[in-house]
């Protein structure tokens, strides 16, 4: 059984506090499920140990096991 893809890539962090301090150049790891990135499914702040890296093929969401494609 083949796995099914979500889309990944890293975006400039939206948590407010972060912004506040000037750490808002730091960049959170988002999941999307359509390739142009268009509905998110998920987000891991810059600071989580647990977030997908770039290079990574696959993530843990929900109980689930999914592929990742890395988008520029």
């Amino acid at each position: 059984m083949e796995l099914l893809t979500l889309y990944a890539k890293k975006e400039p962090t939206q948590d407010p506090i972060d912004i506040k301090h000037g750490m808002g150049n730091r960049l959170d790891a988002v999941l999307y499920r359509d390739a142009d990135c268009t509905q998110p499914v998920a987000r891991w702040p810059w600071y989580y140990s647990n977030c997908p890296r770039r290079g990574q093929k696959r993530v843990m969401l929900n109980c689930c096991r999914w592929n990742l494609c890395w988008c520029n």
